[in-house]
């Protein structure tokens, strides 16, 4: 991120030019766009080339509003609204309403059964049960639907009651949010607010405080049943 905002600041400051920042930021910007992909389903339409090019367009609307007085790193601050101004696009893609939770919403078009299995397949990380229980809780009822939640609702409640940090209780919000400690970490990485609170420099910051964190609340979780 030093590197990205020294660019940045060179190119702000008329000392390269834009050939020259392009060079150095699309290889990570690609990335961002590979990652972002990823995450969200898009339609065949909407391709990775489209979605890095929505990314450099938010570097040069953002490269010019930076503020140093924030307390905010320009590379931050610029690959963050980067960020935003490209997911925007890619959930108008996906069919989903930007508005409120637009991350949270399962992209809105078809996916034909023989288009599932290769994209399955082609996934190192795919984990299976995982997908399974997904589509399982799916088939729930509503009743069934309410019973679940209120469950969770009951769980989360006694984890927050356990936590002895502020930092604690994000990360456990985050992960009641997401539903998942690899999800927990995400969020916590794309909210700027968490990225500055939580002195975040990476993703893999974020994922490696949410393990952490978990662990310990884990093992207070024993404690407590040990001692009733």
């Amino acid at each position: 991120m030093k590197k990205l905002s020294k660019h940045l600041l060179a190119y702000r400051d008329g000392e390269i030019d834009a050939t020259e920042l392009l060079t150095f930021v699309t290889p990570d910007f690609r990335r961002i766009a590979k990652y972002l992909m990823k995450r969200w389903q898009a339609p065949a339409w909407f391709t990775l080339e489209d979605l890095q090019q929505e990314l450099l367009v938010g570097v040069w609307l953002y490269v010019w509003q930076w503020d140093e007085t924030r307390g905010i790193s320009m590379g931050r601050y610029v690959v963050y609204n980067a960020m935003s101004v490209a997911k925007r696009k890619l959930h108008v893609a996906r069919g989903v309403p930007l508005s409120p939770h637009p991350d949270r919403i399962p992209s809105q078009f078809e996916h034909p059964v023989s288009q599932l299995t290769p994209a399955i397949s082609a996934d190192k990380e795919f984990n299976a049960q995982e997908w399974i229980d997904d589509r399982l809780f799916d088939e729930c009822s509503p009743e069934e639907r309410v019973g679940v939640a209120e469950e969770k609702k009951i769980v989360v409640d006694a984890l927050l009651e356990l936590c002895e940090s502020s930092k604690e209780h994000y990360v456990v919000t985050a992960i009641r949010d997401a539903g998942s400690l690899d999800a927990a970490g995400v969020i916590l990485y794309d909210d700027i607010h968490m990225q500055m609170t939580l002195d975040l420099e990476t993703e893999q910051d974020a994922h490696t405080m949410v393990r952490h964190v978990a662990k310990r609340i884990a093992k207070r979780v024993s404690q407590v049943d040990l001692a009733t």
